[in-house]
């Protein structure tokens, strides 16, 4: 096998890969600074305090959302602001890619 048709046989990861690595630096991109707005917290304060008493206490919810922060708070940092920072991120990220798939 020639080293062309090695490379033309095996590029079919290339275009989705490229396309995820584009999403990546949007969703980045869009996310700090593009508009230069702040993060609102007035819908997630509710969701941000109740992560942080289950994570004082060291608890575990049923809510996925509560549990990434829970994660968040345990492995990144304690501070909520960054992890709503973190969690912001991490679900446009996520979403943004599940919608391009």
């Amino acid at each position: 096998m020639s080293a062309g048709n090695y490379f033309e046989n095996n590029q079919s990861w290339l275009i989705p890969a490229v396309m995820i690595l584009l999403l990546i630096i949007a969703v980045t991109r869009t996310n700090y600074g593009i508009w230069d707005a702040d993060i609102p917290f007035g819908d997630d304060a509710i969701y941000i305090d109740q992560a942080f008493q289950l994570y004082e206490r060291g608890e575990v919810s049923s809510s996925l959302y509560l549990n990434t922060y829970l994660l968040v708070f345990k492995y990144i940092s304690a501070d909520p602001i960054i992890a709503h920072y973190c969690v912001r991120y991490l679900s446009s990220l996520l979403s943004t890619i599940a919608l391009f798939s």
